[in-house]
């Protein structure tokens, strides 16, 4: 699970968590508030919201 806090990464400009064999739950709201994120990539993941 990628936890809430993620969004505290205010710096963040790349995030790639693909392909990561048992990653499931929610993806966090807060990830959409880091205005500094500039490539997200979350495929091949269990992954929902």
């Amino acid at each position: 699970q990628i936890p809430e806090e993620i969004g505290n990464l205010l710096g963040l400009e790349l995030l790639n968590i693909q392909a990561i064999k048992g990653l499931t739950g929610q993806i966090p709201a807060s990830i959409f508030n880091i205005s500094s994120l500039k490539t997200i990539n979350l495929s091949n993941n269990s992954l929902s919201g």
